[in-house]
Formats: C-alpha cells, sequence, structure tokens
C-alpha cells in the first residue's frame, strides 16, 4: 500500500439541550441526535456500502458525547477510519470503532491507533482506550505495539441477555499520573434500576469480601436495600454491612432525599416510610453515621488511604438523563494541573454506543465529581475502609 495520510476530524459537541425539550429520554436523545457522523463519511468517500453496514452504528453516539473521526487515506482514496468517543466532562477517550477497506491490515490499523494516541496525548485525555472486536488481530497488534495494555475482562461487560463471546476486548494507555487505585471487578447492572447493588457488589468484590459480582448477588441485594425502585445511602448500607463490610454511611441530610415527587401520594408515603426504616434500623444497628457535607478533598484523603466509596450523584451531565445514580471509586489520578478520581459505572448507554470499556476505570475530574455528586440537595456516599 502506497503512502498513508492521517486526518482528525473534531465534531461540534452540544452545550446544552433546547430549552423546552419533552418526550423523556427519547426526546432527549432525539434532541441530540444527528448525521455529522455519516455525513463527513460519506463526503470523505466511505463506500455507499460501508455507509449502510458496518459504518451505520457509528451514528449512535449523539452530539451530546465527544467526537471525532479519524480518517485515513491512501492516494486520496479512504482505505480507513476511526470513531472517537467520550463521555461529557470525563477525561476518558474511546476509540469506539475502526473500519477499514483493507481487512487486516496492520498499517491501517496502526495509522488509526498512532492518530488516536496522537489525540489523546495532545488533549490533554487521562486515558485512551481502544475496543478491540473479538478476531481484530490487526486492531490487537496496533494496540500493544503503541504500548496500550489489556483491560481485565468485566464479571460482566453488557445488558442482558448477550453473549460473552461477541463482547469486544480492550487495550488502554495511561496517560495520567496514578497516585492510587484499588480497581474492582466491572459489572453492567442488569436492569434500570440496580446501579446501587452493582457498585456494592464491585465495592465488595474490591475489597476482597466477595467473588465476581453477578446477577443473583445484584438481586439479593437490591431485595434487601430497595425503597422501590431504587436504594439510598442506609438501607443499602445495612445490605453490604450484612455481607461483612464495615461501612460509614456520610451523608448532608438525615432526611429522605430520594422520594420520587412525580408518583402519586400512595407511592410516597411508602416511600418516606421504607427509607426512614432503612434510617432507624442502621442506626439500631451502630453503622457508622458522618452527617456532614463530604467534600471532594475529603473523597480524596479516603481513598488516598485505600478505601472504597460509593457515590450517590446525579448522572446527568455524563449521561444525558438526570437521574439519581450510584457509581463506585476506586481511585486517584493526575495529569498536568488537573486531578480527579478513578471510577466504575455501572450504567452504559449502549443506544448511544457506549459498552463496558466507557465505564470501568472512567477518569473524572474533580470539577466533574463537583458537579455530578448529589441529589435532591443533599450529597450521600458509602465509605468502606481500607
Amino acid at each position: 500500500m502506497s503512502t498513508l495520510t492521517v486526518t482528525v476530524d473534531p465534531l461540534p459537541v452540544l452545550a446544552a439541550l433546547p430549552e423546552g425539550t419533552t418526550g423523556g429520554y427519547d426526546g432527549l436523545v432525539a434532541a441530540a441526535r444527528d448525521t455529522q457522523v455519516a455525513d463527513r463519511l460519506a463526503a470523505a468517500g466511505a463506500p455507499a456500502e460501508a455507509l449502510a453496514g458496518p459504518l451505520a452504528a457509528w451514528s449512535e453516539p449523539t452530539s451530546w458525547q465527544v467526537r471525532s473521526l479519524v480518517l485515513v487515506r491512501a492516494d486520496d482514496r479512504l482505505v480507513g477510519a476511526g470513531l472517537l468517543t467520550a463521555r461529557p466532562r470525563t477525561r476518558g477517550l474511546r476509540l469506539a470503532a475502526t473500519w477499514t477497506s483493507e481487512p487486516g491490515s496492520v498499517q491501517v490499523a496502526t495509522a488509526v491507533v498512532d492518530a488516536a494516541v496522537e489525540v489523546a496525548r495532545r488533549d490533554g485525555w487521562a486515558t485512551l482506550t481502544v475496543t478491540v472486536p473479538p478476531g481484530d488481530e490487526a486492531l490487537q497488534a496496533a494496540g500493544l505495539a503503541a504500548g496500550l495494555s489489556p483491560v481485565a475482562a468485566p464479571a460482566s461487560g453488557a445488558p442482558l441477555p448477550h453473549d460473552p463471546d461477541t463482547l469486544a476486548q480492550g487495550l488502554r494507555l495511561v496517560l495520567a499520573d496514578v497516585e492510587v487505585d484499588r480497581p474492582v471487578p466491572y459489572m453492567r447492572q442488569t436492569t434500570d434500576y440496580t446501579c446501587g447493588p452493582v457498585a456494592g457488589s464491585m465495592a465488595l468484590a474490591g475489597a476482597g469480601l466477595a467473588g465476581a459480582p453477578d446477577r443473583r448477588a445484584e438481586l439479593a441485594l437490591w431485595r434487601e436495600a430497595t425503597y422501590m425502585p431504587g436504594c439510598d445511602p442506609f438501607g443499602l448500607a445495612l445490605g453490604l454491612a450484612a455481607r461483612g463490610a464495615a461501612p460509614t454511611v456520610w451523608t448532608s441530610s438525615a432526611d429522605p432525599t430520594l422520594v420520587d415527587t412525580t408518583s402519586s401520594a400512595q407511592t410516597q408515603d411508602m416511600q418516606r416510610f421504607v427509607l426512614g426504616d432503612f434510617h432507624d434500623r442502621a442506626l439500631a444497628a451502630g453503622l457508622p453515621v458522618r452527617l456532614e457535607q463530604p467534600t471532594v478533598a475529603q473523597l480524596h484523603a479516603h481513598l488516598r488511604a485505600g478505601g472504597l466509596a460509593l457515590l450517590l450523584i446525579d448522572q446527568h451531565p455524563m449521561h444525558l438523563e438526570p437521574c439519581p445514580h450510584w457509581i463506585t471509586a476506586h481511585g486517584l489520578w493526575s495529569r498536568s494541573d488537573e486531578h480527579g478520581v478513578l471510577v466504575d459505572d455501572p450504567w452504559t448507554d449502549v443506544d448511544l454506543g457506549e459498552t463496558w470499556l466507557d465505564a470501568t476505570g472512567l477518569p473524572l475530574p474533580d470539577a466533574t465529581v463537583e458537579v455530578l455528586w448529589g441529589w435532591g440537595g443533599s450529597r450521600a456516599a458509602l465509605l468502606l475502609p481500607a
């Protein structure tokens, strides 16, 4: 093959959704959806059959996400491409997909990977992860040659049902300085509302108190800790304590803050009762409670000492939809003057092209943690000791 030329084409990012966007989650996605990727691939000379085939899925990520195209040409003919994506306000860049007109070409794969590495280094990303589909030996070789290392396989990496043999593998380049990390085995939650039990199960496994998380453990913990449908700090703490952990409830408010005010009066009354009961039972069991405003600096100190933390966040704007959500914090990173926290997020927006590789070892800047951490006017976490 003749000499290759590579260009990187960044796509515009939607700074805010149009005012008055309605229709729930589907409406938010529709407002953020565009044809930029397909249009630019077509303009670059991608074959029609590729646009209708393997490249069609490249339009799943929306303008809410960070997106760039890597375009590889030989004699002005498009011979390869890569799609770079990232969640908003995070510092983890992913080479989400690659395409080539020359299947098996290590030369094209190397050109795409090297361009992704250059972008990650130039733009200050903390990590670069390359998605390697099963059987793509050329991309695997290119990633390893560029200095990337395999990402530990997840306990379960996709919504059920899925075939583990079809799950993409990952290679990762860590560009940040990792001060401390206590990795946890990744699991993607199997329902819309079991983020807390999965975050807790990952932490239990990371602390050596349980084996790799699975659906049985997820749903058993959920049944014990739910106020219907989610899990609050006190209920989740009781469930973790019953499994041998010594969690501290760290919260700015002991009042119920997760009551669904859009539900019926009967449902709200039930939720308040359950949440209050969890609170009373946690105190009766002698679980430590720190009733204060948690800070990112204090979170750093806990993680630096080797502890783990479950953070109750508003997942927006990291995800498109505002919603209370639990994530597991397990490490600290820095690059230049930026500092942050390493987390595993049980949720992935698969309809927006995300995979488990977007959610494990995810670097969140401290500024992002400040924005995300909290719900209902309060801030809460569960702290597991070293």
